[in-house]
Parts: structure tokens; C-alpha cells; sequence
């Protein structure tokens, strides 16, 4: 089973800091292009797992609305699934 996904970063054979900010950025690009999902892919690397659960916790993550483990086809316990939500836009003044 696969699920359709908007966009992918790989942080394989990243240090944690340079995949923290990858993933900030790429977290930041999804909400401008409007994406529902993103796969990151880690690999075995726990230090990236946890790294990746901590960044979870911060200001710039508040936009995850969840987050899963990816299917076995898609990496399985290497890879996660993070739902974004997209801000709530206000609607336009009536005149």
C-alpha cells in the first residue's frame, strides 16, 4: 500500500542540524504550495529519528497537523508521513 504524497525529502547521510533546517525549509515550501503531505525518508539513523521528533516539538512544526510512519513500500520505519494543515485564511470584508 502506497499513499499519495505532495512532496519527499531525503535526509539520508545528513548530520542532524543540516536535516533539521532541510526539513524547516522543505516544511515551509509545502505550505506555500498548498501541500497536504510530505514523505521524509531518514533511513536507520535513530539520531535522525530523533532529531525529527524533536523539530516536531517546536514553533516551526505547529503547521503538522499529524505525522505517521510511511507504508513498508515507502520506507517503512525509516520514513514518515507529515500531514500538514494549511492556515486558516481569513475571508474577505464585505462592503
Amino acid at each position: 500500500m502506497a499513499i499519495e504524497v505532495d512532496g519527499a525529502l531525503d535526509l539520508r547521510r545528513h548530520g542532524v542540524n543540516d536535516a533539521r533546517e532541510r526539513l524547516r525549509e522543505r516544511v515551509a515550501d509545502g505550505l506555500v504550495l498548498q501541500w497536504r503531505t510530505l514523505l521524509v525518508t531518514l533511513g536507520p539513523n535513530e539520531a535522525l529519528k530523533q532529531g525529527l521528533l524533536a523539530f516536531l516539538t517546536t514553533p516551526q512544526a505547529r503547521v503538522v497537523a499529524r505525522y505517521a510512519q510511511a507504508p513498508i513500500p515507502m520506507g517503512g520505519t525509516q520514513a514518515w508521513i507529515l500531514y500538514l494543515a494549511q492556515p486558516q485564511r481569513e475571508p474577505p470584508d464585505e462592503a
